[in-house]
């Protein structure tokens, strides 16, 4: 019988504090809503203006490059973590490729290169780049009208 109500004593004045608070509205219910969204990593390129050729004039070969302006490159990626360019250089006449107008510089060679762009997460879509191809000639190169000398991709970081 002693532990009973040594068991009363205790529970009761467990039973109205928690009354009590209550009554006066601090006592916290717990719950607890979660939810994520998912947005899928985005790696787009498109080359705009591009011509499918390159033509090589005799003056050009006397510089010993060509310059082709007024193109456009449209570069959509959402990763956090940036991306990167790869840019890869054929055809016989040429020795390397600047293209001036992105956020980093790229230059390749024939083995090609791969350029480290910055993020542009959480930014609103840039429209369409500006870019400008510098492509430096062979010393045996010769006038006429070339395949469009380098492929551009966009990898994930």
């Amino acid at each position: 019988m002693r532990t009973a109500l040594v068991f009363l004593m205790l529970a009761l004045p467990l039973s109205a504090a928690g009354d009590s608070q209550i009554a006066r509205g601090k006592a916290a219910a717990g719950a607890e809503l979660r939810f994520t969204i998912n947005v899928p990593r985005v790696l787009k390129l498109e080359l705009l203006d591009h011509p499918p050729t390159l033509e090589v004039s005799a003056q050009d070969v006397a510089l010993g490059h060509v310059t082709v302006r007024g193109l456009r490159l449209d570069i959509l990626a959402n990763d956090r973590a940036g991306y990167r360019l790869r840019a890869q250089l054929s055809g016989a006449a040429f020795d390397g490729v600047e293209v001036v107008g992105l956020d980093e510089p790229v230059a390749a060679g024939r083995e090609g290169t791969v350029v480290r762009m910055p993020s542009n997460a959480g930014k609103a879509r840039a429209a369409p780049r500006g870019v400008e191809y510098i492509f430096r000639l062979e010393r045996d190169a010769q006038p006429g009208v070339y395949r469009w000398p380098v492929v551009l991709s966009l990898e994930a970081p």
